[in-house]
């Protein structure tokens, strides 16, 4: 499957879930993180801006599920 990325948006990340084997979140050059479910490759599950510049990293909590940690 091929993932439908929206826009220009150059991603700078992507790490898949420790605790879901199928969600990943990619994060991209203009601030905005993306929580994708690998099974429907055609629509992100949550699209939301935590930067106002590039987001270069992302990585989950090791042991809190639905935590993310972004760095710009």
């Amino acid at each position: 499957a091929v993932l439908s990325f929206q826009g220009t948006e150059q991603i700078r990340d992507v790490q898949f879930s420790p605790f879901h084997p199928h969600v990943f979140v990619a994060v991209t050059e203009n601030g905005n993180v993306q929580i994708w479910d690998a099974r429907k490759p055609t629509a992100r599950t949550m699209n939301f801006t935590a930067h106002t510049g590039p987001v270069f990293s992302c990585d989950w909590h090791p042991e809190v599920r639905n935590r993310l940690a972004t760095a710009g």
